[in-house]
C-alpha cells in the first residue's frame, strides 16, 4: 500500500514524492503558518488516497499512462515513455500491458536481453494474452529472418500486390499484429483490399482511439475516410488531428484541399466556415478566407443563389425539386453550360428522359470541350436508352409490336450490355405469338441479370402453356429469390393439379368428402372419409 500512495503522489504532485520533501525542507527552515497549512493539507491528501479503494483510483491513472506509453512509442518521445513506464510499474508491475510495454521500450534500446526477461516473464504472467502473442511476433521480427520477411511483406506492399502482401503479414503475424507503427502499416494495406477496406477502416479508428495523437495514423485513415465517402468522420478525424502541434499543418492543409472546390452553395458556406473555426493561420487559411468571402457575395445575388441551390440539389440526387431554379438560371443565362447540363440531371432524376436528352444535347452542343463532357455523353447515352425502352413499351400496349420491335432494338444497340432491350423483344414475340423466339429472348435476359423477374414470369408462363409438368420443372430448377418473383404462378399450377386429381377421382365414383379433401390441399386418407 505505500508502494501504492507513494506512486500516485508522482502522479499528482508536481515533482512527484520529491514535493514532500520540499515542504519539509521548507517547513524547517521557515515554520510559519502557510506551510504548516499546507503541509496537512498534502498530509490528507496522503491518508485520503491510501485508504481510497484501489478499482476506484488506479484505472484512470493507469489508462492515462498507458496512452502516454502509446503516445511516446507513436511521436518517438523514449523520455515520455520512460517516465510513464516508471509509474506504471509502480501502480501495477504485473500487469500485461505495463510488461509488455516495458519489452518493446528495452528491444529499441538494443537490450534484447533484457527484454528477452521480460517476454518471459509475460509468458508467465498471461501467456494467453494478446499483449504476449504481439509481443512474440516483435521479438521474431527483431532477428535477421524476422526482420527480412518482413522487408519481402512491404516490397509486395509497395508494389501493387495487395493480397500477397497481407498474406506475407498474416504469415509473419499470425493472427497478432505487433502494436504501434506496425500495426499500422498492417492495417493500412489491408484497407487496400476492397472486401477488407471496411474492416481495415475500423481496425485504424480502434488504434487511433486508443493512440491518440499518432498523426501518420490519423492522417492515413482520415484519407480512407474521404475515399469512402464518410467524410463527416474525415474532418472528425483531422479535428482530432489538428489538436497536434505536428499535425496541425498537415490537418488543416487535407481538410482545406477537401472543401476548395464545392462549388457555391449554402453548404459550402457552412464548410468554410466550419473550417475557419479550427484553424487560424497558414496559407490554406488565407485561401478559405478568401474564397468565403467571395462565395458570400455571390450567393448575394438572387440569380447566382437560385443556379447554386439548383446544382447542389442536383449532385444531392434531389434534381426533381430543382427543375424551377436551373430554368431560371439557364433564362437568365443562355450560355450557361453547366446550368444546362445540370438542367438536364434534374429531368433525369424525374424520370423525364425526352427533356433530359434534349438538355444533354444542346449543353454538349454549346461547350464541346467542358470539364463535365463525359459526365454528359454518359448521361446521354442513359437517358436514350431508357427513353427508348419506355417509348418501346408504349407502343406494345398500344398492340404495336411492329414499332415496339424497332423502338428495342434501338435501345439494345445504344447499349448492348443491359437486359431490358432483349427483355422488350420477348415481350414482342410473345405479342406475335412467336413461343420459340419469345423463349430465346427470355433466356438471353436472364444469362445477363439472373434477377430479372419479368425474363423469369415470361419462361413460366411458356412452359406452363406447353405443359404444367415443364413449368413445374423449370420453377423447381430455380432460385429462391427467383421462385418468390412468380409464386403467384406456383400456387396457380399446384391449384390446377388439385382440382384436376379431385375431377379424376370424383369420375372414378370417389366419395365426395374426399374429393372435398383434395381440392382443399389435404391429404385423404381411409380416416378422413369416415
Amino acid at each position: 500500500m505505500r508502494k501504492f500512495k507513494l506512486s500516485l503522489i508522482h502522479l499528482i504532485l508536481p515533482g512527484g514524492g520529491n514535493a514532500l520533501s520540499g515542504l519539509r525542507d521548507a517547513a524547517d527552515c521557515r515554520p510559519d503558518k502557510t506551510l504548516k497549512r499546507r503541509h496537512r493539507a498534502v498530509l490528507g491528501l496522503t491518508l485520503g488516497i491510501a485508504w481510497m479503494p484501489f478499482a476506484e483510483a488506479a484505472p484512470s491513472a493507469q489508462q492515462q499512462l498507458l496512452q502516454q506509453v502509446r503516445l511516446g512509442e507513436a511521436s518517438h518521445r523514449e523520455d515520455l515513455v520512460r517516465q510513464s513506464l516508471y509509474r506504471l510499474e509502480l501502480i501495477d508491475p504485473n500487469n500485461p500491458e505495463v510488461v509488455a510495454a516495458r519489452f518493446r521500450y528495452l528491444l529499441r534500446q538494443g537490450d534484447n536481453d533484457g527484454a528477452q526477461k521480460q517476454l518471459d516473464r509475460l509468458s508467465q504472467l498471461a501467456p494467453s494474452s494478446s499483449a504476449y502473442q504481439s509481443s512474440r511476433t516483435t521479438m521474431m521480427l527483431s532477428t535477421p529472418e524476422g526482420r527480412q520477411s518482413l522487408q519481402e511483406a512491404r516490397l509486395q506492399a509497395t508494389t501493387g500486390h495487395t493480397e500477397e502482401a497481407i498474406a506475407a503479414y498474416d504469415a509473419l503475424f499470425k493472427g497478432h499484429p505487433p502494436q504501434g507503427d506496425l500495426a499500422v502499416e498492417y492495417w493500412t494495406t489491408v484497407a487496400k483490399s476492397p472486401a477488407r477496406r471496411n474492416e481495415a477502416i475500423n481496425q485504424l479508428k480502434r488504434i487511433n482511439a486508443s493512440t491518440p495523437g499518432n498523426t501518420a495514423l490519423q492522417n492515413t485513415l482520415a484519407q480512407l475516410l474521404f475515399d469512402g465517402g464518410r467524410r463527416d468522420e474525415g474532418f472528425a478525424v483531422l479535428e482530432q488531428m489538428a489538436k497536434s502541434s505536428a499535425g496541425r499543418t498537415t490537418a488543416s492543409a487535407l481538410w482545406y484541399q477537401q472543401i476548395k472546390d464545392l462549388p457555391a452553395s449554402d453548404a459550402s458556406v457552412k464548410a468554410l466556415q466550419k473550417y475557419l473555426t479550427v484553424f487560424s493561420e497558414g496559407d490554406s487559411v488565407n485561401a478559405a478566407r478568401s474564397k468565403l468571402s467571395e462565395q458570400q457575395q455571390q450567393l448575394s445575388d438572387p440569380a447566382f443563389r437560385a443556379r447554386a441551390q439548383g446544382l447542389a440539389a442536383v449532385e444531392a440526387g434531389q434534381g426533381g425539386k430543382a427543375v424551377t431554379e436551373l430554368q431560371q438560371a439557364v433564362s437568365a443565362d443562355h450560355r450557361d453550360s453547366e446550368a444546362v447540363g445540370a438542367l438536364g440531371q434534374a429531368y433525369s432524376q424525374r424520370g423525364d428522359r425526352a427533356r433530359a436528352v434534349a438538355q444533354f444535347q444542346k449543353a454538349l452542343a454549346m461547350d464541346p470541350n467542358s470539364s463535365s463532357r463525359g459526365k454528359w455523353e454518359s448521361l446521354l447515352k442513359v437517358n436514350r436508352y431508357w427513353l427508348a425502352i419506355q417509348q418501346g413499351d408504349a407502343a406494345l400496349k398500344a398492340n404495336n409490336p411492329d414499332q415496339a420491335e424497332r423502338l428495342y432494338r434501338q435501345a439494345r444497340s445504344i447499349d448492348n450490355t443491359d437486359s431490358y432491350a432483349v427483355l422488350g423483344l420477348g415481350d414482342v414475340a410473345m405479342a406475335r405469338k412467336d413461343y420459340p423466339a419469345a423463349e430465346r429472348y427470355y433466356q438471353q435476359t436472364l444469362r445477363m441479370d439472373s434477377g430479372n423477374s419479368n425474363a423469369v414470369r415470361g419462361l413460366a408462363n411458356i412452359y406452363r402453356q406447353q405443359s404444367p409438368e415443364k413449368a413445374s420443372a423449370f420453377i423447381a430448377s430455380l432460385s429462391s429469390r427467383q421462385r418468390q418473383s412468380i409464386d403467384d404462378i406456383e400456387r396457380s399450377l399446384e391449384n390446377d393439379r388439385l382440382a384436376q386429381q379431385a375431377e379424376a377421382l370424383e369420375n372414378q365414383g370417389t366419395g365426395r368428402r374426399r374429393r372435398n379433401c383434395i381440392v382443399a390441399g389435404w391429404r385423404w386418407t381411409p380416416a378422413a372419409s369416415g
